[in-house]
């Protein structure tokens, strides 16, 4: 065997034998169990009903994202972590997401609320956003962690008057 064939058997060895013992992690969709757990959670600890139908729950690469300005309007931090759309009745979550990670759990919490708002026809928009972070953060809180969010800044943009103000 050449020196040149023997490298290139050696390589594809070594690629075939670390994908199979090295897979890249992937991330995984979350089970039927941890929704109807979060689930549960949500009703005993807010007042608002189980929607009719369940949602559809996807994961995505934040560039298969439709909207880039709606991205940008629901970000917090330095990423956007989830998304629901009202009309799809679909929540996306953007990767990397893991169930095993206690605050991208609660960020499927935070768009299950979301789409129990949507389907009891809650208020204005705006307004879900308030209510949805505060079910996060107890929710959070029982698992002793913290919630960075600035709460002045979030009751400032998620209250319904201010956006309805129109000038004469």
């Amino acid at each position: 065997m050449q020196t040149s064939q023997l490298a290139a058997a050696v390589t594809t060895a070594l690629v075939i034998t670390t994908v199979f013992l090295f897979p890249a992690p992937v991330a995984a969709q979350p089970q039927r169990e941890l929704v109807e757990k979060l689930e549960a959670w949500l009703d005993r600890n807010s007042n608002l009903q189980r929607a009719p139908t369940a949602p559809t729950i996807v994961l995505a690469d934040r560039s298969d994202a439709d909207d880039e300005r709606l991205i940008s309007r629901m970000a917090v931090g330095t990423r956007t972590r989830g998304l629901y759309d009202k009309s799809g009745r679909k929540i996306t979550l953007f990767r990397p997401w893991s169930a095993t990670d206690t605050e991208d759990v609660s960020v499927l919490l935070h768009e299950l609320v979301h789409h129990r708002q949507a389907a009891a026809g809650h208020g204005c928009r705006a307004s879900w956003e308030y209510q949805a972070y505060k079910l996060q953060q107890k929710w959070l809180s029982a698992k002793k962690v913290l919630l960075d969010v600035n709460w002045t800044v979030l009751g400032l943009a998620t209250t319904c008057k201010l956006q309805n103000v129109h000038p004469d």
